[in-house]
């Protein structure tokens, strides 16, 4: 450090950030806590579907350590979930026997023994490995989507097991580095307590994951910055979210002006203008019906039947882009049963020309 400055090497240091992978790294509670949240919300709202109830989950804290350290005393009901695909890892559903036999008989329709404190049965039993089936099952459908990969996952039939007994049967070593993040779940009128342990070899490999992601997407956050047009002498023809303005659509036609003069019709068309010879070349119309920025919490958080703001009013009329240049405005009609849209602005036939170049 130099006169009260920090370098980037200790700014990382203090923030845990190091190799990947390297001995001593921190693993970021809150962000793994994060991918934990949208997971189980996933799986609790399809238990809500599958037993008609309303149903929420909260998480209520996160913690590191040995897992031996993190899990309850008392008789557990532990669900191994396999992630396999374009990402690997392992997750463990903790839930109190209690609280497993309780959710079993919601499962089955009896919510209010669930509430006195069902016993476990092999009758709940097996309606609570559906149940959990279903929480489990959700977690492919989240990491895909978090991770934009294919990933599937393999629920493992629940466990009985007891911390104070032997752990050969528990999925994670007693002295295995692991991530707990505890949720209060209500599904209905009954509520009860899930934990999700998730090795730290798993989370740092979520984590690695989650910075390429972000990596990635750096240059695409950053490219309408960089301007090398003499570096492409063809460009491919850019999309409409990358248009350039219209003034500088307007300034790159006015170098062509001296051109204009032989496209057209001239003689009521008796002899071929230098624009008949590109008449039958295919363009690609798009039609924008407008656009939104959000964070990536916000994407990430995206699921069925989610509602994305344009910065459109209901209304105003669509953009029509021919090789992503705008040529006319108009609106949405439906054709039998096809969309259209019907043109009700346009630019000159000379502006076109010239966006077409």
């Amino acid at each position: 450090m130099s006169d009260g400055i920090l370098s980037q090497a200790e700014i990382d240091a203090l923030l845990g950030v190091g190799d990947k992978g390297g001995a001593g790294r921190q693993v970021d509670l809150e962000a793994i806590g994060e991918v934990a949240r949208i997971a189980v919300e996933a799986g609790v709202e399809a238990l809500g579907e599958m037993v008609n109830a309303g149903a929420s989950a909260r998480l209520s804290g996160s913690e590191l350590g040995p897992a031996s350290d993190l899990i309850d005393l008392g008789p557990q009901m532990a669900v191994r979930v396999d992630m396999r695909g374009e990402f690997a890892g392992k997750v463990v559903y903790l839930l109190s026997t209690v609280h497993a036999a309780g959710l079993g008989e919601v499962v089955l329709g009896d919510a209010g023994r669930a509430s006195v404190g069902a016993e476990l049965n092999p009758s709940n039993a097996g309606a609570f490995h559906e149940a959990m089936n279903t929480v489990g099952s959700q977690l492919a459908t989240a990491m895909s989507t978090i991770l934009m990969a294919n990933v599937e996952v393999d629920v493992h039939e629940p466990v009985p097991f007891d911390p104070s007994g032997a752990w050969d049967v528990f999925p994670v070593g007693r002295e295995e580095q692991s991530a707990r993040c505890d949720f209060h779940v209500s599904l209905g009128d009954y509520s009860f307590d899930l934990a999700v342990l998730i090795p730290v070899d798993t989370a740092e490999r979520l984590l690695d994951a989650l910075a390429e992601q972000l990596d990635e997407e750096k240059p695409k956050e950053a490219s309408p910055k960089v301007r090398e047009p003499e570096r492409s002498p063809k460009p491919a023809a850019p999309k409409p979210a990358t248009a350039p303005p219209r003034a500088e659509r307007v300034q790159q036609a006015s170098v062509s002006d001296f051109e204009f003069s032989d496209f057209g019709q001239r003689g009521g068309r008796s002899e071929p203008t230098n624009l008949d010879f590109l008449l039958d070349v295919p363009l690609e119309v798009t039609v924008e019906l407008g656009r939104a920025q959000m964070q990536i919490r916000e994407v990430l958080d995206l699921g069925k039947g989610s509602v994305i703001e344009l910065d459109k009013l209901a209304g105003e009329p669509v953009e029509i882009f021919v090789n992503g240049k705008l040529i006319a405005k108009g609106e949405v009609v439906t054709i039998d049963e096809n969309f259209g849209v019907k043109i009700t602005e346009i630019v000159s036939r000379r502006e076109r020309v010239s966006t077409l170049q």
